[in-house]
């Protein structure tokens, strides 16, 4: 799988891609659909989000 996620024609490298919590694409342990500004790197997910289905945050992957 690429470590590069599209969208809306911009390409990016997530944060996600770093993380224990990551299932591939659009999908973590956190969300069942990571949020835009995470994918796109304006939010680096070190606080819990309303929109969280836990309380899981960014931990890097060892």
């Amino acid at each position: 799988m690429s470590d590069i996620v599209a969208t809306e024609n911009t390409f990016c490298f997530p944060v996600c891609n770093k993380c224990k919590h990551h299932l591939g694409g659009d999908k973590c342990y956190a969300f069942d659909k990571i949020p835009k500004e995470i994918l796109m790197g304006d939010n680096m997910h070190n606080k819990v989000l309303l929109e969280q289905k836990n309380d899981i945050v960014f931990e890097e992957k060892k």
